[in-house]
């Protein structure tokens, strides 16, 4: 109706105030008021079609991740953080259902590899091979198949035969005054003993008079080395000397400039020297506390003779 009095008088909406105008459009809905109106525009790339633009006030509190089993905590799995001496041992104590319980852990190819490295050649230079070994001794806690496969990848078949041959001897004389100290192979077993190495077992207390037999075997057999430097017929006193000197120092941790370590070069001197030049060093008066350069003097009369 109202269009159609529009069409047929015009001059109607002139004649009209416009607040009546206005009161005749009807009013759009009122939109509630609202603060923080978030962001409605599509997330590119993404599949979700609106985004806050303020993240909530409450976070969620994220879920605790399971603890690893026991298996994941090997060498070869341990994070880096972890990869040092003071955490990573043969035996390593994880909670058991009785409580505090050790897992052995064997070393990994790496850490065989490292440890071969720095033990170095014993025959080339044992002092800093036995330096390295009780390093090690003491910084993990080996088991006997951990200190066999040490020796085995690192010394040759006939230094380890030697060694532990020595240091079953060891382990006889030190039983003669420590009852407490196993005999020969009970000390130094040639095969896996299966021992306890658990809190109640006496495991430890084996293995650590095990490895007190083997330093001292490799000290003997490095000490035998010394020994096997013999004076030829022909050779040079003073040769001979500095032949002996240079193994000494090699083979034993004692420095030939010190009063104790002149005085052990002195013994080797007059023991090793050729027979002759021998039978004439033995008369010296004060023997291997004699200076080192009369010893020379002595041992050259005889040679020039």
């Amino acid at each position: 109706m109202v269009f159609w009095d529009l069409r047929s008088r015009p001059n109607l909406c002139s004649s009209c105030p416009s607040a009546c105008i206005l009161l005749a459009h009807p009013q759009p809905p009122r939109q509630p008021h609202l603060t923080n109106f978030p962001d409605l525009r599509p997330i590119r790339g993404s599949s979700h079609t609106a985004r806050l633009s303020s993240p909530p006030s409450v976070l969620p509190t994220p879920s605790r991740p399971p603890s690893p089993p026991i298996s994941s905590r090997t060498r070869a799995q341990a994070p880096p953080s972890e990869q040092n001496p003071a955490a990573i041992l043969p035996l390593r104590e994880v909670a058991g259902p009785e409580g505090l319980v050790r897992v052995h852990i064997p070393f990994s190819l790496q850490d065989l590899s490292a440890i071969k490295k720095r033990l170095g050649s014993f025959s080339a230079d044992p002092t800093q091979y036995i330096k390295e070994f009780q390093y090690l001794a003491q910084a993990y806690s080996l088991t006997w198949r951990d200190i066999h496969v040490i020796l085995t990848s690192s010394l040759t078949p006939e230094e380890r035969e030697r060694i532990q041959a020595t240091a079953r001897e060891h382990a006889d004389q030190t039983h003669m005054t420590d009852p407490t100290m196993p005999v020969g192979a009970d000390a130094v077993p040639a095969a896996d003993p299966d021992w306890n190495y658990q809190h109640a077992g006496n495991g430890h207390q084996r293995r650590d008079q095990m490895i007190q037999c083997l330093l001292a075997g490799m000290r003997a057999t490095s000490n035998k080395s010394v020994q096997e430097i013999i004076q030829d017929p022909n050779e040079n006193p003073a040769a001979f000397l500095s032949r002996l000197t240079e193994a000494l120092t090699q083979y034993t941790r004692r420095d030939p400039t010190t009063p104790a370590g002149a005085t052990v070069l002195a013994t080797y001197f007059i023991s090793q020297s050729a027979p002759d030049i021998q039978k004439k060093l033995k008369k010296a008066e004060d023997g291997p506390q004699t200076p080192m350069a009369d010893l020379v003097k002595m041992a050259f009369k005889v040679f020039n003779g």
